[in-house]
């Protein structure tokens, strides 16, 4: 397992740095990434996060197509949203997280359940915000990766603690970056 756990880590990795230079190239990355990283997780029983894996799969179709929309040689336009819908978002983050803590709960054994759930919900959005190009995707991804570092280090996930650890770190300069872009544009 620890191969491809290793090679799940290091596509994500590329993923998270293709998507922060805004590089199409970086989907099929994330995508195979994810599809990989989902044995590991379901098999230290952390199964959202193993299903999230399977819909970051299907998310990062999803993405890869809305940023093959970019008309000419010109870089991909980063948006910002409104206080309001960002607030939304994150209702709808802890709502839907509430949903899938009570699923596991109730349904299985599996570990963290509350941690589980939270990365779930909470990558789903965000990865919905970096696929629409919202500059505040990354303010969700900076404590969901840490929050990731917490559930590799206590499931023993070597190569994913060492992953997250570096994504919390490229979660910032990703929102640094797209939020300087997104200035830049405003001119």
């Amino acid at each position: 397992m620890n191969a491809l756990e290793l090679l799940a880590s290091l596509l994500t990795l590329l993923f998270v740095i293709g998507t922060a230079k805004q590089r199409i190239w970086a989907w099929p990355a994330g995508i195979l990434g994810s599809a990989l990283a989902a044995f590991s997780y379901v098999h230290v029983s952390l199964y959202a996060e193993g299903a999230l894996q399977i819909l970051y799969v299907l998310l990062g179709v999803y993405g890869w197509y809305q940023w093959q929309k970019r008309t000419g040689s010109s870089p991909l336009k980063i948006i910002a949203w409104p206080l309001y819908k960002i607030w939304i978002a994150l209702g709808l983050l802890l709502s839907f997280g509430a949903l899938v803590y009570w699923i596991l709960t109730e349904y299985t054994e599996g570990a963290l359940p509350l941690w589980d759930a939270l990365l779930f919900s909470g990558g789903l959005m965000a990865t919905y915000m970096e696929a629409k190009r919202v500059w505040h995707a990354w303010l969700f991804w900076i404590p969901l990766n840490a929050l990731g570092c917490f559930t590799a280090y206590t499931q023993g996930l070597q190569y994913m603690l060492v992953l997250y650890c570096i994504l919390t770190g490229l979660s910032v300069y990703g929102m640094l970056r797209w939020k300087r872009e997104f200035d830049a544009s405003r001119g």
